[in-house]
């Protein structure tokens, strides 16, 4: 399954900006310096602030981890010039053709067989997969598509799908104190390569290059982790329906309790217990109908809308 089949909503713009807990003047500002692009929502609102109408603007789930990051590089105070040299390396295709055009047959299998998403090698043969294949079919996808294609779906693909751990780095060489990204695939290198010359090259890396580590994981665990996305990740189709099931539970105060276990059938076993009050004419109505004396317990056990067994327990002092 390819991050296009599990997720293909992940393009659609619902997520208001606001959401993020980034200013109108600093996304406006942001917007206008080239650091993001997207159409503005047709959809008029109100500022009762100023009492003016404007026009919202919403993101798509790429639009909202990007600029997660960017708020990330902006907080150590990471110039504008090079956050768009960055966006331009995560969104546009193009510099995905270029890096794969000049790399060796040896670097193509190794790395980009293994880093592309799947969407790009699922109609080939991996034995038979050549530079230009790939080439010739990236010239072919359709621009509402093209995010699931660029190295930002390359690295969302390895977290929603493989459960991996990447990052991207921006790093500067020192002979010509040009910039150069990359995407870190941990899991890649370490499946590939023994682990004492991985540690060893981590280390001088460390020691010797200067770079940036921006680690993509925690900022899609955000995503999922605060409850402001919630309603959002339904709409991508982030939770199958037993996992909506306990969110819906999650979310009603009336339950007491909530025991979710794993039985020997390998169903997943969902148990909730909630509690109701009753006082005065009402608590006085139930007792009569029920037989109930002070501190006697009753269970009500419907088998179905016929069949209703009532467990009662009595407690005395002796």
């Amino acid at each position: 399954m390819t991050l296009l089949e599990y997720f293909p909503k992940l393009i659609d713009r619902t997520i208001p900006v606001s959401v993020l807990q980034i200013p109108p003047r600093v996304f406006l500002n942001w917007k206008n310096e080239g650091i993001i692009d997207l159409p503005t929502n047709d959809s008029i609102g109100i500022d009762e602030k100023r009492k003016t109408n404007r026009k919202w603007a919403y993101l798509n789930m790429f639009d909202a981890l990007w600029l997660l990051i960017v708020k990330e590089l902006r907080a150590f105070n990471i110039d504008l010039k090079t956050i768009r040299q960055l966006k331009d390396f995560l969104f546009d295709i193009d510099n995905l053709i270029e890096e794969l055009s000049i790399v060796n047959i040896d670097e193509f299998r190794l790395f980009f067989i293994n880093q592309l998403p799947e969407e790009l090698i699922e109609n080939f043969n991996p034995e038979c997969i050549t530079k230009e294949m790939i080439l010739e079919y990236l010239k072919t996808i359709d621009d509402d598509y093209k995010s699931f294609y660029t190295q930002l779906g390359t690295i969302m693909s390895s977290v929603l799908i493989f459960k991996q751990s990447p990052s991207i780095q921006i790093c500067r060489l020192p002979e010509n104190n040009q910039l150069k990204f990359r995407v870190f695939m941990q899991e890649i290198v370490f499946d590939n390569f023994d682990s004492k010359v991985v540690f060893d090259d981590i280390l001088f890396r460390f020691s010797n290059d200067f770079f940036i580590n921006i680690p993509i994981k925690p900022l899609i665990e955000v995503m999922f982790e605060d409850e402001v996305f919630e309603k959002y990740n339904i709409n991508y189709n982030f939770f199958n329906e037993k996992e909506k099931k306990v969110l819906e539970l999650l979310r009603d105060d009336n339950y007491k309790e909530i025991n979710i276990k794993k039985g020997t059938d390998g169903l997943i076993h969902l148990e909730s217990k909630s509690q109701l009050e009753y006082k005065n004419e009402k608590a006085k109505e139930i007792r009569k109908l029920m037989g109930l004396k002070e501190y006697d317990r009753i269970e009500l056990i419907q088998r179905n809308d016929k069949h209703i067994i009532i467990n009662k327990t009595n407690r005395e002092k002796l």
